[in-house]
């Protein structure tokens, strides 16, 4: 079995949902560390082979509750392998370098196999382009790197990928994303919105 466990707040809703269905694997498991209870989470680690960590980085620091989680596990990982999908809202996925640092160290800390990881920069924008045919062409990148990733998990070998929108400078990015958050925040009736 293979396990994702899903560090974001959003849940289903989250754009680590969106990348873990993109992989398209069969006989998986998924936890929600913000919504599991911790004991559920850990039995499923103690029957998969393979573990997926999916998450957002935010400014550089994994979520709250997947530190609390890391904190409070007290079994080992018994040489699992273990991925990382890291995504971050800024342009450039070296963003999410400490979080992978971390995340290696713990995982070894815990006697488990590191494989790698997908490290995905402008994860925000990438997680609209479903519903943007546009956007969808301009992330072409990002989709050759999940296939290839998928590839790597299926036959177990190491893997260390970045990717971003390469048709972005960072004006064109911050407009996009500026755009997507008035209009996400003007539907819950705020006023403030993300200005670079």
């Amino acid at each position: 079995m293979i396990l994702f466990i899903n560090a974001s707040p959003k849940l289903k809703m989250s754009n680590s949902e969106y990348f873990i269905n993109l992989l398209n694997i069969k006989n998986k498991k998924i936890n929600y560390i913000y919504k599991d209870k911790y004991e559920d989470i850990e039995k499923n680690i103690y029957k998969a082979n393979t573990i997926i960590f999916v998450y957002p980085t935010y400014i550089d620091i994994i979520p709250s509750k997947l530190i609390n989680f890391i904190e409070n596990y007290k079994g080992n990982f018994n040489n699992k392998e273990i991925y990382l999908i890291i995504n971050c809202g800024f342009l450039e996925p070296k963003n999410n370098d400490l979080g992978i640092k971390f995340m290696k160290n713990y995982i070894k800390e815990k006697q488990g196999s590191f494989k790698g990881y997908l490290s995905i920069g402008s994860g925000e924008v990438i997680g609209i382009c479903k519903n943007n045919k546009f956007l969808k062409l301009i992330c072409h990148d990002f989709f050759k790197k999940i296939n290839k990733f998928r590839k790597f998990i299926n036959l177990s070998k190491n893997i260390k990928l970045k990717t971003n929108i390469k048709l972005f400078n960072k004006k064109l990015f911050c407009i996009i994303c500026n755009h997507y958050f008035r209009k996400n925040l003007s539907k819950n009736k705020v006023k403030e919105y993300l200005i670079f």
